[in-house]
This record gives structure tokens, sequence and C-alpha cells, in this order.
């Protein structure tokens, strides 16, 4: 497994991704065009230039010959690849999990949130203990914890959020994280931090996680 992070170059016009834009799916054009938030877009296209940059490294092919495809969930898969990949961005960052089995990730901006109104839609009993055992700013810290562990978790899966969350239960104890659930697959986490405004967690068949994030700089790319 190797995790990746790259900076959204806020200052880089979308055109500066030119020579990308070709090469993606209907879908994902599509996505893209819809966006009205020019830093949406921007994050939208770094993930997928982060994802085929370091596909091409990896399995030596040239950018122009990734196919990348939505699963029939919606995930994306690259076509014909041995490789699995997840991409997931907030704020000014973009990160990417690439593994030999099915891996989830998930980054968040740490934000102000009015986390007593999502607790009990998302989270199980064991879960809301320990968000609400901090206060203040470390409660909102710990929801984030929780909710990108959850995330991380569901892509995974590989349902996305259409799974029952409260079905599979998370506990976290200092840097030991475990999950319950009635599923017989079993998945292991990782949290990394990547400054003091996000919280990233990973979600993994394996528990051998990397001990550091590779960082890319991105210029864009263009013909």
């Amino acid at each position: 497994m190797e995790i990746f992070a790259s900076s959204i170059p806020i200052d880089i016009d979308t055109s500066y991704f030119s020579g990308l834009f070709p090469l993606l799916s209907p879908e994902k054009k599509t996505s893209i065009k819809s966006f009205s938030n020019r830093e949406d877009a921007l994050r939208s296209l770094t993930g997928e230039w982060l994802a085929r940059k370091v596909i091409s490294a990896k399995l030596n092919i040239p950018l122009e010959k990734i196919v990348i495809a939505a699963d029939a969930k919606g995930k994306p898969v690259l076509l014909g690849g041995e490789i699995h990949f997840n991409i997931s961005h907030s704020g000014r960052w973009v990160v990417l999990v690439v593994d030999e089995r099915p891996a989830g990730i998930d980054v968040e901006q740490i934000r102000q949130m009015d986390v007593d109104l999502l607790i009990d839609s998302v989270f199980t009993e064991e879960e809301k203990k320990y968000i609400l055992s901090g206060s203040g700013k470390d409660k909102t810290y710990r929801f984030f914890e929780m909710w990108t562990l959850k995330e991380s978790l569901m892509k995974a899966i590989g349902e996305g959020l259409t799974l029952p969350l409260k079905d599979y239960a998370i506990i976290k104890d200092n840097d030991k994280i475990k999950l319950f659930s009635k599923d017989t697959n079993q998945y292991y986490f990782k949290q990394y931090y990547i400054g003091v405004d996000y919280v990233l967690a990973v979600c993994a068949k394996a528990e051998t996680f990397p001990d550091n994030i590779s960082f890319i700089h991105c210029k864009g790319y263009k013909t």
C-alpha cells in the first residue's frame, strides 16, 4: 500500500488540465462541467491527475492508456489493471491510496459545525460516547476523526454511504482502532495528519500501512 497527497493549486487555471480532460470518462467530464465552484472543479481534476500520475508510474504505462471508469456503485476503478485505488479531497488537499486489494481513504478539513445535530443519524452509541467525551474544539475534532474512519470503511467496502452506518461500530482508543460488525470481512484502519486543520483515515483489508505519506506537487497536466 502507498498513500499520496497533493495540495490543490488554487492559483492554477483549469486550462492547465486541458491535456487531461479528453482522457476522462464521459461521466467524469459531465461531473466536472457541472461544478459551479471553480475550486470544486480543481479538486476533482487534481484527484484525477494524481491517480493517473501514480498509476502511470507504478504500471509503466502512459497516461493516455489509463482507463478509469465507475463501477455499479459509482466507485472509480482502473479497467484492465491489477491495482486498486481510492481518492478523497477536502479544502486544499487531495489524497490517494493505492493497494493490491480494495482500500478506502477519506480526508476532511476540520470546520465548525453543529455536531449534536448529526451524530444521532450516523454514529453508534459507542462512537457517540467517544465524540461527546470531548468539548468545544476537541468534540469537533473527534467528530471528524470518527467521520473519516467511517467514510474510509464505506469506500473500502465499495458501497459508499448506502450502507447502514450504525451497523459498523468503530471503537477508537488512543492509536488503537477496532471494527465491530456482522460483516465477516475484517478491515483495519490507520489515521494520518497532514496539517492541524485536517484529518485523514485509511481503511484496508490488511493490517500493514505505510508510516508516511508521499507528497507530490501538482503543476497541472497540459499537452
